[in-house]
């Protein structure tokens, strides 16, 4: 008797789920990257689209309750889509002095 051969699995391709500006509003729940780079989940407070590092929204994290601002590419639907995003924003620890004094 014959062998039967064994057909190939396919393995799906993952599509990340990740927030567009157009798409979110107040009140929406979504996962998020915090600054040290863990995945939180919470709800939108405030969004901020001209932002001058990018599009962004203030978070309140559901576990805990603390208050988060994170941009918009760091926010997805699902914890899967932000598997491996890092916090990639360097802090801004320059002194300005106001010139007109």
């Amino acid at each position: 008797m014959a062998k039967r051969k064994k057909k190939a699995s396919v393995k799906k391709k993952f599509v990340p789920n990740m927030v567009k500006p157009d798409e979110i509003s107040v009140g929406d729940v979504c996962y998020f990257v915090g600054s040290d780079s863990s995945i939180r989940y919470g709800e939108v407070v405030a969004l901020y689209p001209k932002d001058n590092l990018g599009p962004s929204i203030q978070m309140l994290d559901q576990v805990n309750g603390s208050y988060h601002v994170t941009l918009i590419r760091l926010a997805a639907w699902d914890q899967k889509s932000l598997k491996g995003k890092k916090w990639d924003i360097k802090a801004d620890l320059k002194r300005y002095i106001d010139e007109e004094r």
